[in-house]
């Protein structure tokens, strides 16, 4: 984590995995790491994060999940550092649109076949 400019999460969430970015481990980065989340909500500590972000521990974060969904954390949504929330949409490229509106297409068709 130290040597590292940016941080992607790309884990599930485990018991082993809940809250690996944690107030210890954010403390081992460098102060212009990036934190990006597209993953689990529960990899990381939120408290913990806010805390870094408005004190200026790190340079910023991106999370696309969070521990509760939708948002409630007031406190997350009005964070004073550098942040962007998006809603779980992470995966919503056109590829995967394009990707899920065949699939559909085919299963419908077999289905009509079937009738």
């Amino acid at each position: 984590l130290q040597d590292s400019d940016i941080i992607s999460l790309h884990l599930p969430a485990t018991t082993q995995t809940e809250k690996i970015i944690n107030e210890t481990n954010i403390k081992l980065m460098k102060k212009d790491s990036i934190i990006i989340n597209t993953a689990r909500g529960k990899l990381i500590d939120e408290k913990a994060l806010i805390k870094a972000l408005e004190n200026k521990e790190i340079g910023g974060a991106a999370l696309d999940v969070y521990r509760v969904e939708p948002l409630k954390d007031v406190a997350l949504s009005q964070c004073k550092g550098k942040l962007i929330l998006t809603p779980h949409i992470g995966a919503q490229t056109k590829e995967t649109q394009v990707d899920a509106a065949i699939k559909i297409a085919l299963k419908m068709s077999s289905f009509l076949k079937n009738l």
